[in-house]
């Protein structure tokens, strides 16, 4: 009797252990409790979707923003999308958690989002005048429940035309104040050039900041170009994009005051052009809580671009104690592409985006705060996501959630390309 019951007591161990060994999972691992195995496939349009970026509501909801294609000749349309904590859409948003072409005419993509203090979503892109068939600057904003909130702009939408030509609205960030900053780019005789505006809360330019709301920054002869923005607790604002300067695009950082004024005791008279040479592609940034500044994006190494993260003392000096004379950059596979950048709450830097590993594959890597890849993470600081054998996958944004796990959103693409998220274990 004493065997039987050591055996059974054996058993129940053995599965306790097998089960808990099973469903155990480190920092860098897929979480199996998000969506399918840790991954979220959504088509919006149905037939081509991308998501752009990704933000978290207060009570954990997760919004995704972007563009989609009903079909291969359907024209792009402002897509957003809500997810629960779970990765399953979120049914009382929208039509079905889903939202796509905001008005029959309209034709763009959104790029970036910001969630108010209330739970309202500005999101910030272009849209084509159905008038004049040019680009424009297009910010609009949402009530918690996905519905256009009608108090802002004209119905819900703002339309920034500044040239005759066109404007892109590439990245939105909220003041404490409530009022909304957009950075992106005009096409302004000669070239592109940087264009920073401001809103109030209703939409309105603010005529106290810059030319009557805007300020176009011409760095160089040749195009400069506003990808990304951060506000400091001072208000000031920090821009990162690109400048071209001997035949090449170079991370550019700039700092302006809170009246959108180049702020002098930046860099060189507010700019800071860096030797680091890439590509027209997405850069991101944040703030340390030291307010330290981390810029990421790609840059050439061994004629092929590569993960590279940078970080910059508050007065736009190379900060030479972080990786190596203040950048680390990371090599993977044939080429690779960051895209996005977040802090956890260890200090921990994370970066996701794509790298060329036979097929193109999402990457996410975690340095530690001296940016050192984080080797407990992943593999040797990465983790690889395919969503399928053969698909095409890529990750343009991500965030940390309230438990410390890592959100990323991006594309995947087999038969058609979706929204695709993907969730890891953070701690």
């Amino acid at each position: 009797m004493k065997y039987r019951y050591n055996s059974v007591i054996n058993t129940i161990i053995f599965c306790f252990l097998f089960t808990y060994l099973s469903f155990a999972q480190k920092p860098g691992d897929l979480d199996k409790t998000f969506g399918k195995e840790g991954k979220v496939s959504v088509g919006i349009g149905g037939y081509f979707d991308v998501a752009q970026e990704v933000a978290l509501q207060s009570d954990g909801k997760i919004v995704v923003a972007g563009y989609g294609r009903e079909s291969s000749s359907s024209f792009k349309g402002l897509s957003i999308a809500r997810y629960l904590q779970d990765g399953t859409l979120d049914y009382d948003f929208g039509s079905l958690g889903l939202i796509q072409k905001q008005t029959t005419t309209m034709e763009g993509e959104l790029n970036s989002i910001a969630i108010q203090k209330d739970d309202k979503i500005l999101a910030v892109g272009y849209s084509i005048s159905s008038t004049t068939n040019n680009e424009d600057i297009t910010l609009v904003r949402f009530n918690k429940n996905g519905q256009l909130d009608k108090s802002f702009g004209n119905n819900g939408l703002v339309l920034t035309e500044i040239s005759d030509q066109k404007e892109i609205g590439e990245s939105v960030a909220i003041q404490p104040d409530g009022k909304i900053v957009v950075v992106g780019t005009t096409q302004h005789n000669p070239g592109p050039d940087i264009v920073l505006a401001r809103y109030d809360e209703y939409g309105q330019l603010d005529y106290y900041f810059g030319n009557a709301g805007t300020v176009i920054t011409n760095i160089t002869p040749g195009p400069d170009i506003g990808k990304s923005l951060v506000i400091q607790r001072d208000g000031k604002i920090i821009v990162a994009g690109f400048s071209y300067s001997a035949d090449n695009l170079f991370m550019t950082l700039l700092r302006y005051d809170s009246n959108g004024i180049l702020d002098p005791t930046f860099g060189k008279s507010g700019i800071v052009i860096t030797s680091f040479s890439s590509r027209v592609g997405k850069l991101d940034l944040v703030l340390q809580s030291d307010e330290k500044i981390i810029l990421v994006g790609s840059s050439e190494i061994d004629n092929a671009h590569h993960f590279t993260v940078i970080r910059f003392n508050n007065n736009g000096v190379i900060d030479q104690s972080f990786g190596s004379n203040g950048s680390t950059r990371t090599k993977i596979g044939n080429y690779s592409e960051a895209h996005g950048v977040a802090m956890d709450s260890n200090g921990n830097i994370i970066v996701a985006g794509t790298a060329e590993l036979g097929n193109e594959t999402i990457v996410v890597a975690r340095y530690n705060p001296m940016g050192v890849l984080d080797t407990i993470f992943g593999a040797d600081g990465l983790a690889k996501v395919h969503f399928y054998e053969k698909s095409i996958d890529r990750a343009h944004s991500v965030i940390i959630d309230s438990n410390g796990n890592i959100i990323a959103a991006g594309e995947t693409t087999s038969d058609y390309t979706t929204f695709g998220l993907i969730r890891l274990i953070g701690k």
